[in-house]
């Protein structure tokens, strides 16, 4: 909320992912691929920070989704802590949705993170925490990181 003249203006939160996919293909060879994105809402346990933990009601539905949707790379946003997410790829594992590459990106806000789970290797990563914006001739700074990455 900002509060200089405006009252109870939200700013929605930016993502931005840029996906830059190595070449897949050959004259010879051509390989389909799934990228699914899927904001979790705050997939939490509610033991630190502001949000409160998800009901684990929720977070099932959340797991059961992708595990039928079984996409070859999973970005996900709005992840809660490591530990959450150590739990939320268990969940996805037992549910037979494997994946042997993964990004955890932090970023400002302490408790919505970004998270890249894959099928094929990440050559190369970046995560960018330090980028701002300018809004009604105020500067903010981007409280979620923006994540880049490289198939191979």
């Amino acid at each position: 909320t900002l509060h200089r003249g405006m009252t109870n203006l939200k700013l929605f939160p930016l993502f931005c992912f840029l996906f830059a996919v190595h070449s897949l293909q050959s004259e010879e060879l051509s390989i389909e691929f799934t990228i699914a994105s899927f904001n979790v809402k705050g997939y939490s346990d509610g033991k630190t920070g502001y949000r409160k933990a998800k009901p684990a009601e929720s977070r099932t539905r959340v797991e059961e989704i992708i595990v039928h949707r079984n996409p070859e790379i999973l970005v996900i946003q709005e992840m809660g802590n490591r530990s959450m997410f150590h739990h939320f790829k268990s969940a996805l594992n037992d549910g037979g949705c494997r994946y042997t590459y993964e990004v955890f990106a932090e970023g400002n806000d302490t408790e919505n993170h970004i998270a890249v789970l894959s099928r094929f290797p990440i050559f190369k990563t970046s995560i960018h925490t330090d980028d701002s914006f300018e809004l009604h001739g105020n500067r903010f700074r981007m409280s979620r990181p923006i994540l880049e990455l490289v198939f191979k």
